[in-house]
C-alpha cells in the first residue's frame, strides 16, 4: 500500500454509531493534503459541471482541507443554519478519503438556499456566480466575529471630512475587519483594496473595500487596451493589462457635483492567500482569449510602500469547452490533472492544454 493510501487510512475513520457521519482520528498528522489520484473526482450529476468544477478546485487547497478537518467535532451538532457547511463537509470528507463523492445532496440544498437567485434553472449556471454565492453563504455560516454587533454601518456613516482622510478610513476599516470578519473565506480569500476617488471639482475621497473574487470584464478591457495600444488589436489580453484596467482610472459620475469624469483608482492594500480571478465576457468564444502564466507577481499593483513579496502560483483553472461543459485543471502533488465530468486525466503539455479552451476562473495561491 502506498504512502497516500496509508495517509488516508490513518486520517479518516468511519464511525457507524454516529448516524453514518465520519470522524477524524485524533492524532497529530503533519502530512499535507495528498489526495488519492484515482477515484477522487466528484461525480457529475445532472449536468452540474459548473458546480463540480468549482468544488473540485476548492478541494485542492490545504486551507480548505484543514478547515474540513477542524469541523469534524461540530458536524453532528450543526443546525439548519449551517446546512450548506454541513453538506460541504460531507462531500469533501468522501473526496479526501478517496471514496465515492456525489454532489447531488449538496447541489439540492444549495439551490434551496438560493432559490430566489435560481428561480429559473437556466440562469447564472456558470462557475463565477456559483462560487460567489457559495463564498457568501459559507462566510455567513462560518463567521465567528470577535464582536458580533460590529458591522458595516460604522463605515457607511462617516462624514465627508473623515472620508477625505486616508488614514482615518484605513484605521476604521482595519478595526471593522478585526471585529467582524473571521471565517474560512475572510481569512483566505479576502483581498483588501484601497480606493481613491478623484474629481476635478471636489477633494479626493478615500475608502477601503474587500472582494473575495476579482472580476475582470474582458470585453471592456479589450476595448481600452486596443485604444491605448492599436498594434495589439489582434492579440490576447494578458494579466498585466487586466490588472491595469481593474486598478486604474475607471470613470464614473461624482455623487457630490455630478462630474462625469470622476475617476476611481484602486490598489492592493492586502492580497489574499488565494487569488480568485473571474473572467467575464458578454458571449462565449470557446477558445482562450487571455494569456496567463503559471507564476504571477502583483507587486506593480500593491499600494506604495508595501513589501514586495506577492508571488503567486497557478493552482487551478476552470474552463469552458466547445460542448458547453466546464472542467477544472488542477495542480496536485507536482502534476497537472484534468477533471472533466466523471473522467480524470493527467496533462502532458500543460502550456498548450491548459490554454486550449475558454478560461473562466483562475485560482492563484500565494507562495509560501
Amino acid at each position: 500500500m502506498n504512502n497516500n493510501n496509508n495517509f488516508n487510512m490513518n486520517f479518516f475513520n468511519m464511525n457507524n454509531n454516529m448516524n453514518n457521519q465520519f470522524n477524524f482520528q485524533q492524532n497529530n498528522i503533519k502530512c499535507p493534503y495528498k489526495p488519492i489520484i484515482t477515484n477522487t473526482n466528484i461525480k457529475d450529476i445532472n449536468e452540474s459541471t459548473f458546480i463540480n468544477s468549482v468544488l473540485q478546485s476548492l478541494a485542492s487547497f490545504n486551507c480548505i482541507y484543514n478547515w474540513i478537518k477542524s469541523k469534524n467535532q461540530q458536524v453532528l451538532t450543526m443546525t439548519q443554519n449551517l446546512k450548506i457547511t454541513k453538506e460541504l463537509y460531507n462531500l469533501f470528507y468522501f473526496l479526501y478519503s478517496g471514496q465515492f463523492a456525489d454532489s447531488s445532496n449538496f447541489i439540492l440544498n444549495f439551490f434551496n438556499a438560493f432559490k430566489y437567485k435560481y428561480q429559473n434553472i437556466n440562469l447564472k449556471q456558470d462557475p463565477y456566480h456559483f462560487l460567489f454565492y457559495l463564498f457568501d453563504i459559507i462566510h455567513s455560516e462560518d463567521n465567528s466575529p470577535l464582536n458580533p454587533n460590529y458591522d458595516a454601518t460604522i463605515l457607511n456613516s462617516q462624514s465627508l471630512v473623515t472620508q477625505r482622510n486616508k488614514f482615518s478610513m484605513r484605521n476604521l476599516f482595519t478595526k471593522f475587519l478585526e471585529q467582524s470578519q473571521n471565517s474560512i473565506i475572510s481569512n483566505n480569500f479576502y483581498n483588501i483594496f484601497g480606493q481613491e476617488i478623484k474629481c476635478n471639482n471636489c477633494p479626493s475621497l478615500f475608502y477601503d473595500s474587500f472582494k473575495y473574487i476579482i472580476k475582470f470584464k474582458l470585453d471592456d478591457y479589450k476595448k481600452y487596451r486596443d485604444q491605448a495600444y492599436p498594434n495589439k488589436k489582434n492579440e490576447n489580453l494578458n494579466l498585466d493589462e487586466c490588472f491595469e484596467c481593474f486598478t486604474g482610472g475607471n470613470n464614473s459620475q461624482c455623487n457630490n457635483c455630478g462630474n462625469l469624469q470622476r475617476k476611481t483608482f484602486i490598489s492592493f492594500v492586502r492580497s489574499a492567500k488565494i487569488l480568485v480571478i473571474a473572467l467575464i465576457r458578454m458571449n462565449h468564444i470557446y477558445k482562450c482569449d487571455l494569456d496567463f502564466k503559471n507564476k504571477y507577481n502583483i507587486n506593480a499593483f500593491l499600494e506604495y510602500g508595501i513589501a514586495n513579496y506577492k508571488n503567486y502560483f497557478l493552482k487551478a483553472c476552470i474552463s469552458l469547452n466547445n460542448q458547453g461543459k466546464y472542467f477544472s485543471d488542477i495542480f496536485i502533488n507536482g502534476f497537472w490533472f484534468r477533471f472533466y465530468e466523471n473522467n480524470l486525466s493527467m496533462l502532458n503539455n500543460v502550456n498548450v492544454e491548459i490554454h486550449q479552451y475558454e478560461p473562466q476562473l483562475l485560482f492563484y495561491e500565494l507562495e509560501n
